[in-house]
């Protein structure tokens, strides 16, 4: 965590707990504890110290073991299967949609509506979409 990051956060959390900032030594020699936080969990961190009756006897250690509680216990990452990174080396080569390609030939007709005769009025657009000669590889068919 940055110096300005960290001292927006002692401010918000010195605001809330009605108490006066720390001295400029101590958030000097508090920064070097913090620095291995990234700025993002700025506000993940705040809400645990907001939910804490008084302020922490040492905020430092405190962040740090919340925030690698949190980085431990975060399972809303999510890992991209290869064949939509490279779909590719996932297409089949006889596959007549994509010509082993993986991705649609651009561009696509969208139907969008119809007209007053009941004729289908489409629209052009290319997107990249994979292929259904892919779907055996993501899920290991």
């Amino acid at each position: 965590m940055d110096a300005a990051t960290f001292a927006k956060l002692i401010s918000e959390l010195s605001l809330y707990f009605e108490r006066k900032p720390p001295n400029q030594a101590t958030f000097q020699s508090w920064l070097p504890e913090v620095s291995s936080i990234p700025n993002s969990a700025f506000h993940v961190l705040t809400g645990f110290v907001k939910e804490l009756e008084v302020w922490p006897k040492n905020l430092p250690n405190f962040l740090r073991s919340k925030y690698s509680q949190t980085r431990d216990s975060d399972t809303s990452q999510y890992a991209i299967h290869p064949r939509r990174l490279h779909p590719d080396r996932y297409a089949k080569a006889d596959c007549k949609i994509c010509v082993g390609e993986g991705l649609y030939k651009f561009p696509m007709d969208w139907p969008v509506r119809r007209d007053e005769d009941g004729n289908l009025v489409t629209r052009k657009f290319a997107p990249h979409a994979l292929c259904n000669c892919t779907d055996a590889a993501e899920h290991g068919f």
